[in-house]
């Protein structure tokens, strides 16, 4: 992915934009933010390696400082429906986005994520497999990278309970 500058941002400076932050120049870290969530969602669906969550953690900060709570609480719904990279970060998200909710029943929760992560696949030319996760033994559909070799295995985010699982054809 190529750099793009913002009034003079380069915005994948993480750096910079943490500097935004705490000098709460709120309307500008989230306008870099979202454009680079735009970049970074259109690179996982089209290379099937997922989206990491510092972005939109970040970004879930700045909604925070702006007592915007739905945005906040959207910003992790969007993360939850990508396909997301290996790591503890996607399950964390997941619990923060269930206390924001906490009316709903879990289920619920996990079928709504679902229904729209899958609608969100629609927009890829990858090819994806279903596979039951070894954690919360739901059968859910992953993203096979650009570059995946039939019969190997590769670690991936269970669209369910967002633990990492293990995926690949035999």
């Amino acid at each position: 992915m190529s750099s793009q500058l913002i009034d003079g941002i380069d915005i994948f400076d993480s750096e910079r934009i943490k500097e935004l932050i705490r000098n709460n120049e709120f309307v500008k870290s989230k306008t870099i933010l979202l454009q680079v969530l735009n970049i970074i969602e259109s690179y996982a669906l089209e290379t099937g390696e997922g989206v990491t969550s510092g972005y939109y953690e970040k970004l879930f900060t700045v909604y925070n400082k702006l007592k915007d709570k739905k945005s906040a609480k959207n910003i992790l719904l969007r993360y939850l429906i990508q396909p997301k990279a290996r790591g503890k970060s996607a399950r964390k998200i997941y619990e923060r986005y269930l206390k924001l909710n906490p009316t709903l029943d879990e289920s619920a929760v996990q079928k709504d994520i679902y229904d729209k992560y899958l609608a969100n696949l629609d927009k890829t030319n990858l090819i994806g497999t279903r596979i039951e996760c070894e954690h919360c033994h739901k059968l859910g559909i992953y993203l096979l990278p650009k570059n995946y070799i039939h019969g190997s295995m590769f670690i991936a985010i269970c669209p369910f309970c967002f633990e990492e699982t293990l995926v690949g054809l035999k």
